[in-house]
């Protein structure tokens, strides 16, 4: 029979031994179990072997601050590259069918947060990460940090009309020219080119209608 080797009171990493836990009745590993507290303030029921062996050091803690070195996991940043990722590789997730599903995808660099901080900085407040062409893969030179209205915009089933090499939604071009967007919305109805249904000023839309 193997001998007990009473571990109270030590320390393995950042646990700290406290008591031994009862073997629950019918529990197949016989091995003893430790109640242990871990520095970061959280308990934790840990194996003799796990311990002593070297596998378990933390509550789990540790394994999260050596993946997330930057300090910054749970911030509004880390959460967004986060979602990023999940949407385009997991299908499990809810909306992956919009973005994985239909090919969107993350550069390589990405798949690190380190790289996306150091491309992208923090999220500023009030907004949320943004594809400027929302067909296009997740990469620096594709995403901002947007607004909700910029990214109401910016829907792929959004009308958009390319005026001398720029390209805006009707809304943006009406807010631009002071136009309403149902009268741009009607030019381009009537066969109006997107030049002229956005620069024609409203008080020659009726010169315009009869000529």
């Amino acid at each position: 029979m193997a001998i007990l080797i009473d571990l109270t009171g030590k320390k393995f990493g950042r646990l700290t031994v406290l008591k031994k836990c009862d073997n629950k009745q019918g529990f197949k590993n016989t091995s003893a179990r430790w109640v242990c507290m871990c520095e970061c303030g959280s308990k934790r029921i840990v194996y003799s072997q796990s311990l002593r062996g070297g596998a378990t050091r933390s509550c789990g803690c540790l394994d999260l601050e050596i993946k997330t070195k930057h300090g910054m996991y749970g911030t509004p940043t880390y959460r967004s590259w986060r979602s990023m990722t999940d949407r385009c590789a997991n299908p499990n997730t809810p909306n992956y069918y919009l973005y994985g599903g239909r090919g969107i995808l993350v550069c390589a660099e990405w798949k690190s947060f380190e790289s996306f901080l150091r491309d992208m900085g923090e999220r500023p407040k009030g907004t949320s990460l943004d594809r400027i062409d929302s067909d296009g893969p997740y990469t620096s030179e594709n995403c901002r940090w947007a607004t909700a209205n910029q990214q109401q915009r910016n829907k792929r089933n959004n009308h958009l009309l390319t005026v001398d090499g720029e390209t805006r939604c009707i809304a943006e071009w009406a807010e631009i020219k002071g136009i309403q967007k149902v009268t741009i919305k009607a030019r381009i109805r009537s066969g109006w080119s997107h030049r002229e249904a956005v620069l024609t000023p409203v008080d020659l839309r009726k010169s315009r209608t009869t000529n």
